[in-house]
């Protein structure tokens, strides 16, 4: 079996949120709110291309696969999803969209 070049963990981190791997919650200090198999995902996505932005194709692509009937608005409802959790722990992290380009993590004053 082949080994991945580098072990990222079980806790992802941006700014100041972390995306615990093997509990699928996302923690803001002692703040935690489970997320569902599709938010994780994007939010995992997003947290291992943090500074780059990943367009809604590549989502679907890597979630729900090439045989999917998955439209983009579904992305969308999920960012919406993902939004709301960010500010239900009170995180400053931000989910910000790219206009005809995609979504990236972003801090609270980019």
């Amino acid at each position: 079996m082949r080994r991945k070049d580098t072990f990222t963990g079980n806790v992802l981190s941006f700014n100041d949120v972390s995306l615990d791997r093997d509990t699928f919650e996302l923690i803001k200090g002692n703040k935690k709110i489970a997320l569902g198999k599709k938010e994780f995902q994007i939010m995992e996505m997003l947290m291992l291309n943090s500074g780059k932005s990943i367009d809604k194709e590549k989502f679907i692509e890597k979630i729900w696969g090439y045989d999917t009937d998955a439209e983009y608005n579904t992305i969308e409802v999920y960012v919406s999803f993902l939004r709301k959790k960010l500010t239900a722990v009170g995180a400053i992290t931000k989910i910000k969209s790219i206009r005809g380009i995609g979504y990236t993590l972003v801090t609270g004053n980019d």
